[in-house]
């Protein structure tokens, strides 16, 4: 578990910002079925800050939706992401991606791997991260964790939406490799 203020996350940061580049941007979907996060959980103002402008925008900005439920095997909705900086946009990045995600209460994102490099802010609610084989660590508002390109890893909701700040760095969007 790591803070904001760690060196490996400036470093982090430091290479994803020497990615843009300016493509335009292109919507994806409309809203999927998502809860709405509790700015009150978020223990820091900027996170409220950041919590309570998403909450404003939420119904006016482009989503995406990572798995149908055929792809999950079941009806669960685990929740949405909105693109902030990919190789479509709305800021234009190459080699990277950052998005705001909601994931559902007690919403289960499955076992899953991807090529790219993954780091996860927590702005309000928690979570229980898995790095399969590894550990399991509840992440709270202000919390970072991290994934290496392929590590298998899942995340448990816990009572509450949370939002998180979802970071790329090593490619652009993919959908993982979801292992059962």
């Amino acid at each position: 578990m790591k803070s904001l203020n760690d060196r490996e996350i400036k470093q982090f940061f430091r290479q994803f910002s020497q990615s843009y580049d300016l493509i335009p941007y292109r919507v994806q979907n409309e809203r999927p079925d998502t809860d709405l996060p509790d700015c009150h959980q978020c223990g820091h103002p900027a996170l409220n800050r950041l919590c309570t402008a998403f909450i404003n925008a939420y119904d006016k900005v482009a989503w995406g939706e990572g798995y149908s439920e055929q792809e999950l095997g079941k009806t669960e909705k685990i929740g949405g992401w909105v693109p902030l900086a990919t190789s479509d946009g709305p800021i234009a990045v190459n080699g990277a991606l950052l998005a705001l995600s909601v994931l559902n209460a007690h919403a289960h994102y499955p076992t899953h791997r991807h090529g790219p490099r993954e780091m996860y802010v927590t702005v309000s609610g928690g979570f229980w991260f898995e790095r399969i084989g590894k550990e399991r660590v509840w992440v709270r508002p202000g919390e970072v964790v991290f994934t290496e390109p392929n590590e298998l890893h899942a995340l448990h909701n816990g009572n509450a939406a949370t939002l998180m700040i979802a970071c790329w760095v090593g490619g652009s969007y993919e959908k993982s490799e979801i292992v059962a």
